[in-house]
């Protein structure tokens, strides 16, 4: 725009930028990236139009253990990670770099995706692992864990437009994934989306597996090389 400062044209610059809009690169092998635990945990609050109770702040706690960063508690100034941090196995092969991977312990990546399901199914809170916490600021002297969802900071309230299991996998693709949930992971969801019944039920076991898809975990196309194995009964 010629104007210093003009906010709306940096970022129309980058959300237009060809490599932003280009699908072709997100098949590319060493485009995209892992995603950070603390963007993973941001995002799927924002996009599940998380509400706090009224008077409640929005409280994350213990995510430097948990997930491995913590808001406003970088060590030093280049993140949590080392930027040439490379993990043993295909990605050393290939010769690329992967500096979120760092976070990738096993500890990290259960509580993580503990912290996601406490999320999804109690609201915010510290019961099952949870992100909230473990002291409520609002009259409670400790969390009660008999009733999760009762004593919550708050919850999501997002609900689905489509009437449909296909129709609703679609809509939390486009929110979580940008639409990159692949058709065998779109069928696994929507078949455990209608053995739950649908409705509530089925939204919380849908929010949980796409938590689970590589889709969601990084920022690229997931394309299966290889047949998925039967399963075994």
């Amino acid at each position: 725009s010629g104007t210093y400062g003009d906010m709306a044209a940096t970022i129309a610059a980058v959300l237009l930028d060809r490599e932003a809009r280009s699908p072709i690169l997100d098949f590319d092998p060493a485009f995209g990236r892992l995603r950070e635990p603390l963007l993973m945990v941001l995002h799927l609050m924002r996009a599940m139009e998380y509400e706090p109770k009224v008077g409640f702040e929005v409280q994350l706690d213990g995510l430097a253990t948990k997930t491995g960063q913590e808001q406003y508690n970088s060590p030093t100034v280049f993140n949590f990670y080392l930027p040439e941090y490379t993990p043993a196995g295909a990605v050393m092969t290939a010769g690329l770099r992967s500096p979120e991977a760092q976070l990738a312990t096993a500890p990290h990546l259960v509580r993580t995706l503990n912290g996601l399901s406490s999320l999804i199914r109690n609201g915010l809170t510290s019961c099952d692992d949870g992100f909230g916490s473990e002291v409520p600021v609002q009259n409670m002297a400790t969390r009660d864990c008999s009733n999760p969802a009762a004593s919550a900071d708050g919850a999501f309230s997002w609900t689905p437009s489509a009437s449909n299991a296909s129709g609703v996998v679609d809509e939390l693709s486009v929110l979580l994934t940008a639409g990159r949930l692949n058709a065998g992971n779109k069928q696994l969801i929507v078949d455990a989306y209608e053995a739950e019944g649908g409705s509530a039920a089925g939204l919380v076991a849908a929010q949980e597996l796409l938590t689970l898809s590589a889709e969601f975990t990084s920022v690229t196309a997931n394309e299966p090389t290889e047949v998925r194995p039967e399963k075994i009964e």
